[in-house]
């Protein structure tokens, strides 16, 4: 991604001279006409306020209770995001449907904006010509969805076991609190942002690197969801608008298929389900790699599903720059989730040493060794409709036996617990539909050309080496059928 990345490096320092150079030449008269629009525009934000104050009493008086202070409960409310609280669930340990809508559930645990963004689209929209819909009135007011930005590359991390090679880049147990800021599209082995594993009570291990990655992906596609306006045309014919995307497993593009029409909402939305529908492609291709022992690791689809929601939250929030408001984001749900001191997560790993993983060194595995195949033994393979983490406290005194290279077979049982009520998991719900009630798959597909040297057309539906976003799921499902071929509930962690 590194080596990758340069072209575009080069790219940014050519524009930043370009700009240099058009700001020394203009800049009093750009200074002029940015009062102008400043003053314009902080009597439309004036205006805004005063819109979403009103929607908000009018709202509670339909309800009747008092005024709303617009931090409602949001998700963690509707499935227990008080840390005192547990969600319903089911004889199967999901949880049951929840009455709030899903597009509340998706801004938040104990907060975030009560009044959905996209109602302060339509204000805004509603003052603009129709052409002008995603104009830069709209983006001051949403900094997240700026649509100048670029696709963001990967950063490099992180094994749910100890791993390293030759007793470097082991991974890191984070303590949950100075995590520090948010920085969107930090890559590489040394990202400015931190990356590492924090074990949360409600849902498990979480994967920092997964979590910022997938956010960033998340706001970059809400972001050219919402700038895509189609042009007028006296042929009436829609179009679609192809956005090539990097090349992983094949090419990979996102299709816009429906406008979103201005709705911020809407947009995040999009984000949010493109990113996760490129998750799970990363770790159905990173089966078939030399890092297989990273593929649908217990952590990942929750992490996954976990960043994709964020970033979109984040790329939505309103009058917050996409940084700030993902360091917020971030910081609430970890501490919703009931993160745990990195001491605490060392501990909950130790644990599950031969159960869901075998603590080897991975150089051989980098160096094409057959030990990538026998690192991981337990894969989280469910990622659809609904994500439920893997608690190692629901392993509190499972017993189990595995075979030690040095003790021959050995005999322990998991002693792991926090406090004297065992956790419930969050479970996590990939939103299906808008806030105007429309099916959110309907605006996107993505499109995958597969390569074949990476991925083996004998697991793509009917040997189609071009799929789409609905194809994910019956491909997850022949991983899976690898996967417990090779290991027999594999795909459990509850079975020892």
């Amino acid at each position: 991604d590194s080596f990758r990345d340069m072209s575009g490096m080069n790219k940014l320092l050519e524009s930043g001279g370009q700009a240099m150079t058009l700001a020394a030449q203009g800049a009093q008269e750009f200074m002029k006409t940015a009062m102008a629009n400043v003053s314009a525009y902080g009597a439309r934000v004036n205006q805004g306020k005063k819109m979403d104050e009103e929607a908000r009493t009018n709202a509670s008086a339909a309800r009747g209770g008092p005024p709303d202070t617009g931090r409602g409960q949001g998700s963690g409310a509707s499935q227990g995001g008080n840390a005192g609280q547990s969600p319903a669930r089911g004889a199967a340990g999901t949880d049951s449907a929840s009455t709030s809508s899903e597009s509340e559930a998706f801004f938040g645990p104990g907060g975030g904006a009560k009044s959905p963004p996209g109602m302060l689209a339509e204000m805004v929209m509603g003052a603009l010509p129709a052409g002008e819909r995603g104009a830069p009135e709209v983006i001051r007011a949403y900094p997240g969805l700026d649509a100048a930005i670029t696709e963001p590359a990967s950063r490099t991390c992180c094994a749910i076991f100890p791993g390293g090679v030759v007793g470097l880049g082991l991974t890191q147990y984070l303590d949950p609190f100075g995590l520090g800021e948010h920085s969107y599209g930090s890559s590489g082995i040394f990202p400015r942002d931190t990356v590492g594993q924090v074990y949360t009570a409600r849902g498990g291990f979480v994967d920092l690197g997964h979590v910022r990655d997938l956010a960033d992906t998340a706001r970059y596609l809400a972001s050219r969801a919402f700038a895509w306006r189609l042009p007028t045309r006296a042929s009436g014919r829609i179009e679609e608008e192809r956005v090539a995307l990097r090349r992983e497993g094949g090419s990979r593009t996102l299709i816009l298929t429906r406008m979103v029409d201005g709705c911020v909402e809407c947009a995040s939305l999009v984000g949010a389900r493109a990113a996760y529908d490129l998750a799970i492609w990363h770790e159905i291709v990173t089966w078939f790699t030399a890092v297989r022992y990273s593929a649908f690791s217990p952590e990942d689809n929750f992490s996954n599903l976990l960043g994709a929601l964020l970033g979109a939250t984040a790329a939505a929030t309103r009058g917050k720059n996409y940084n700030e408001a993902m360091t917020t984001l971030l910081d609430d749900w970890l501490e919703m989730l009931q993160a745990q001191p990195g001491s605490t997560a060392r501990s909950a790993i130790q644990q599950l040493n031969g159960l869901w993983f075998v603590d080897d060194d991975l150089a051989p595995a980098l160096l094409g060794g057959s030990q990538h195949q026998n690192l991981l033994l337990r894969r989280h393979v469910q990622p659809l409709p609904t994500v439920t983490p893997w608690l190692v406290t629901d392993l509190n005194g499972q017993s189990f036996s595995y075979a030690d290279p040095v003790a021959g077979v050995h005999q322990t049982t998991i002693t792991f617990e926090l406090g004297n009520a065992a956790p419930e998991p969050f479970v996590l719900r990939l939103p299906e539909t808008g806030p105007r009630g429309e099916v959110i798959s309907d605006h996107y597909t993505i499109e995958i050309d597969v390569d074949t040297r990476v991925v083996p057309v004998s697991i793509l539906p009917a040997g189609r080496t071009l799929i789409r976003s609905d194809d994910l799921p019956d491909i997850v499902a022949q991983v899976r059928t690898l996967i417990l071929a090779r290991y027999p509930r594999g795909d459990q962690a509850l079975a020892p």
